[in-house]
């Protein structure tokens, strides 16, 4: 595996050349449609101010769904098209994406019709394997806690689970290898018309400099931060309403599948899902202010509405917390509805001449955002190139001895994310590669220094340089405790 490659050849790349695309934003979304732009055969680039998935590509509920929410709302394209891509990238990305099967307890006969009727359809839509039916007698039997839930048995049916961080890093990669060009820590500020093509001015975060990039097309991608520096545009014509949502991870056994928790307070329905040996629990929906949308952290009221929540499953769930943490998503507005009721939609707008912007959706279709985003790039540059599909795989499998004993993590993940995924700071490393910092920042605090020499000489970092990371990634791993 050739890896996103050299930091500094990226960025030689980047001022030497000109490109067809240039995507702004490296999440789930702007590696997509890098990836289908260099799938058409263009050359492209991206760049994103931090670090890649390091917004809400990291901070999802690690789920590739059809949305049986939407079902119920009556939104069956959307359904359909999610269960479409939900079934392209198992057979794709199958290291990435794996089969997670889920329990929905039923409270009464009438709930329980309820349930049938809607999961008949979510599978004549294409959701397979077929649901099933477990009696409570069955369920007793195995797992008396769910049994308590479940006083009309429950229904199993089967979604997805994604690693978001890896299935980002492996979407860049196969754009890499198909030629395109990445760089992280670099800064979009402004841009210019010349001609037929955008010129775009690039601040390098970590060195300073400022380089200008021609594109025949630009597209921004940055999610929640429309409004910012990233867009540079009037981030309202995209009707955003970005909400916040939590997650807890959750130092207890998992079990083997996704039980669906109704919250008491609300009757929302959460999420119990097995996650690095824990459980990842969550997730909320409320409003995300400025404030939050820039430096997103779960309250110590967001981490007790999910723990009301799990208690029943996890009764000693509020001593069990490892970590917490929240992520922001970039809804499309309708009208006056709540952000609980908004729907998962994605929108493409043309703000200004040879940009697009796009927002919205969900890490299960963002491939299908991509190939829409790139039609329209066809059309603006007035060529249509054939396109073909990439398998992904897992960048970093594991190998080698644990770096903490009850997390699956390993020292040659770390390693192989160090070697070949463009890594800037420790915090890169740690929780935007291997993701650990997302599990248990206890040990990221605790064993920082000792990763950071493990790296070192693959980084060439000497031991000050040791020094400061180790000192930032723990500053920053505190934000992932709990509240």
């Amino acid at each position: 595996m050739s890896g996103l490659g050299r930091r500094g050849d990226a960025l030689a790349g980047l001022s030497e050349r000109s490109f067809d695309v240039l995507v702004v934003g490296g999440g789930i979304v702007g590696a997509g449609v890098l990836l289908e732009a260099t799938l058409r055969g263009y050359r492209a680039a991206l760049v994103e101010r931090n670090d890649f998935a390091s917004g809400t590509s990291s901070r999802s509920s690690k789920l590739v769904h059809g949305g049986l929410r939407y079902l119920a709302r009556g939104e069956v394209g959307i359904v359909r098209d999610a269960l479409r891509e939900r079934a392209n990238l198992l057979r794709r990305a199958p290291s990435l994406v794996r089969p997670m099967p889920h329990v929905f307890p039923l409270r009464s006969q009438v709930h329980r019709l309820a349930v049938r009727a809607t999961l008949t359809l979510y599978d004549r839509l294409g959701s397979q394997p077929a649901h099933t039916l477990v009696s409570r007698d069955e369920i007793a039997a195995r797992d008396p806690d769910l049994a308590s839930l479940a006083p009309f048995g429950a229904a199993r049916y089967h979604e997805a689970q994604a690693d978001d961080t890896r299935l980002v890093f492996a979407t860049l990669v196969a754009a890499v290898e198909r030629g395109a060009i990445v760089a992280n820590h670099i800064a979009a500020l402004r841009r210019r018309r010349w001609g037929d093509r955008v010129r775009t001015a690039l601040r390098d975060e970590r060195g300073g400099a400022t380089i200008e990039v021609e594109a025949r097309c630009v597209v921004v991608a940055v999610g929640a931060h429309f409004g910012d520096a990233r867009a540079d545009f009037d981030w309202r014509a995209m009707a955003l309403r970005p909400a916040k949502g939590i997650h807890a991870v959750l130092r207890v056994t998992p079990r083997d599948a996704n039980v669906l928790i109704r919250s008491p307070r609300d009757g929302r329905y959460l999420n119990t899902l097995p996650w690095h040996g824990h459980v990842l629990a969550g997730t909320t929906d409320t409003p995300a202010s400025r404030e939050e949308i820039d430096d997103p952290r779960p309250s110590a009221e967001d981490v007790a509405y999910v723990l009301d929540a799990v208690r029943p499953l996890y009764p000693d769930s509020d001593k069990r917390v490892r970590a917490a943490w929240a992520g922001i998503r970039p809804l499309i507005n309708a009208g006056g509805a709540t952000t609980v009721g908004l729907s998962r939609e994605d929108e493409i707008a043309s703000p200004e001449p040879g940009v697009l912007a796009v927002a919205g959706g969900k890490m299960t279709t963002y491939q299908a955002m991509a190939r829409r985003t790139m039609d329209l790039v066809d059309r603006n540059i007035g060529r249509r190139r054939a396109s073909e599909e990439a398998p992904l795989d897992d960048p970093l499998p594991p190998s080698g001895k644990r770096l903490v004993s009850d997390a699956p993590f390993t020292r040659g993940e770390l390693e192989a994310a160090a070697r070949d995924g463009m890594v800037e700071t420790l915090d890169d490393l740690l929780t935007q590669r291997v993701g650990i910092t997302l599990v248990a920042p206890d040990a990221v605090r605790e064993h920082a220094r000792d990763w950071a020499k493990v790296v070192a000489p693959i980084l060439g970092w000497d031991e000050s340089r040791v020094a400061r990371e180790t000192e930032d990634v723990r500053t920053r791993a505190a934000r992932f405790a709990p509240p």
